[in-house]
């Protein structure tokens, strides 16, 4: 969760914000080539911990998401970022009963 859905994030969107204001052309098209390969690596991500979240039972899952809302708690201390309410959102998503039937 922290290394691929929170830091790939934060490094996709500080791509995209470096892409946005390079002015070279051609550094911004290769920017912009390294942001889809991170937004990939954050797809994968959260695709990898709606499958494990799928494997454990409840007990294990509600620890999980604890633990989970305890990382994702120090993270908007320690940064402001809109990348935070995104992964927020989507954690939500991942730990709404309808989500655990899918």
């Amino acid at each position: 969760f922290v290394d691929g859905c929170l830091h790939e994030a934060f490094s996709a969107h500080g791509l995209k914000l470096q892409g946005e204001a390079e002015p070279n052309a051609s550094i911004k098209a290769e920017i912009q080539i390294m942001t889809v390969d991170e937004d990939r690596h954050v797809e994968l991500s959260w695709d990898i911990l709606n499958w494990c979240v799928r494997q454990i039972d409840d007990t294990q899952r509600a620890r999980l998401f604890k633990q989970l809302g305890r990382i994702l708690d120090q993270a908007k201390k320690n940064n402001q970022s809109p990348v935070i309410q995104t992964v927020q959102t989507r954690l939500q998503r991942i730990t709404s009963p309808s989500q655990q039937a899918a």
